[in-house]
C-alpha cells in the first residue's frame, strides 16, 4: 500500500515508511505531476526555465516545479562552459548535506538544528531518516516559523543516475517562543541520457498557520519554490568556479616553486663553473711561475 504524503500528519519515528515504501510511492506521486496536476505559470529567472503544476490532496494545496539543466555527458557531447551543473554536482549539493546546503541558496532558511541529544525520539532510524528542525526568517509583518522534519536522502541504485529527498512532518518540539510550521516534499533529480539533461522535480505541501491566510500561502508559495532553482545554480555555480580559482592558484604556487628550485638549481651550476673557472686559472699562474 503506498505511503500517503500529506502536511496533516507529524510523524513519530515509528509512523515512518521504510525506505522502499517511500521511494515507491514517491514515485507513483509524482508521476502524476504532468498527467494530471493543473499547469501553471512558466517561470523565466537568470537562464532557467521553470515549470510549474499545482493540485489539492484532501485538505492540501500541493505545488510542484520541474526545470532541466543541460547535461550532454553521455551522449558524445563535450559540455559547454554553462553545462557545468551536471548530475554530480546536484548529488553533492542537494542529495549529500541537503539542509546544510538549503541554508545557502534559500533566502527565507536562516538556521537549522538536528535532535542528537533528544532521547525521545532517535535521530537516525535504521532506514536512513534524520530528524531536523529548520527556522525561517519572515518578512517584519510576520513571526519566525519553524518546522519539524523527517528527511530521507537517497540514491537506490547507485548504477541508476536518479535520487530522492523526501521531508515528512516530524512530531519532534520546535521553540515556543515560534510559530510552528508543516512541510512535506518530494525531490527527484533524475539525469536522462538521451535528452541529454538533468530533471530537477520538487513537489510540495506546506502550512505556514499563524495569521496568514491559506490562500495567500497557496498563491505566494508557487513563485518563492520557483526562486529556488536560479538561486541553487547561482550558488552551485560559484562553488565551481571557487574550486577552479583554488586549483588555479595551486598550480601557479607548484610552478612559481618548480620556477624557483630551477633557478636554484641554475644559479648553483653557474657559481660551480665560475669558481671552476677560477680554480683552473689559478693553476695557469701556478704553473707559469
Amino acid at each position: 500500500m503506498p505511503f500517503e504524503f500529506s502536511h496533516d500528519r507529524e510523524l513519530t519515528l515509528q509512523d515512518l515508511p521504510t525506505k522502499q515504501q517511500a521511494v515507491q510511492s514517491a514515485l507513483e506521486f509524482v508521476k502524476q505531476i504532468k498527467i494530471s496536476w493543473t499547469k501553471g505559470k512558466q517561470y523565466h529567472d537568470q537562464g532557467q526555465v521553470v515549470h510549474t503544476y499545482n493540485t489539492r490532496h484532501g485538505n492540501d494545496f500541493w505545488m510542484a516545479r520541474i526545470s532541466h539543466h543541460p547535461n550532454p555527458v553521455g551522449k558524445g557531447k563535450k559540455p559547454k562552459a554553462d553545462d557545468e551543473i551536471t548530475f554530480e554536482v546536484f548529488k553533492e549539493f542537494v542529495l549529500e548535506n541537503h539542509t546544510a546546503n538549503e541554508l545557502k541558496y534559500i533566502p527565507l532558511l536562516n538556521a537549522y538544528r538536528t535532535h542528537e541529544n533528544d532521547k525521545t525520539i532517535p535521530e537516525d532510524s535504521p532506514e536512513g531518516w534524520k530528524a531536523y528542525t529548520v527556522h525561517y526568517k519572515f518578512p517584519k509583518l510576520f513571526s519566525d516559523r519553524e518546522m519539524a522534519v523527517w528527511v530521507l536522502a537517497v540514491q537506490p541504485d547507485p548504477q541508476v543516475k536518479q535520487f530522492f529527498v523526501i521531508s515528512l512532518p516530524s512530531a519532534h518540539t520546535v521553540s515556543t517562543h515560534l510559530t510552528r510550521a508543516v512541510y512535506c516534499a518530494i525531490e527527484v533529480v533524475t539525469f536522462k541520457e538521451e535528452e541529454g539533461h538533468v530533471e530537477w522535480l520538487m513537489a510540495q505541501t506546506s502550512d505556514a498557520r499563524g495569521s496568514i491566510p491559506r490562500w495567500i500561502q497557496d498563491k505566494s508559495v508557487t513563485a518563492s519554490v520557483a526562486a529556488d532553482v536560479p538561486s541553487f545554480i547561482g550558488w552551485a555555480s560559484q562553488q565551481i568556479e571557487e574550486r577552479k580559482q583554488k586549483k588555479r592558484e595551486e598550480k601557479n604556487e607548484e610552478e612559481s616553486a618548480v620556477d624557483a628550485t630551477a633557478e636554484k638549481a641554475g644559479n648553483a651550476a653557474l657559481e660551480n663553473n665560475a669558481v671552476g673557472t677560477s680554480h683552473t686559472g689559478a693553476g695557469s699562474v701556478t704553473g707559469a711561475l
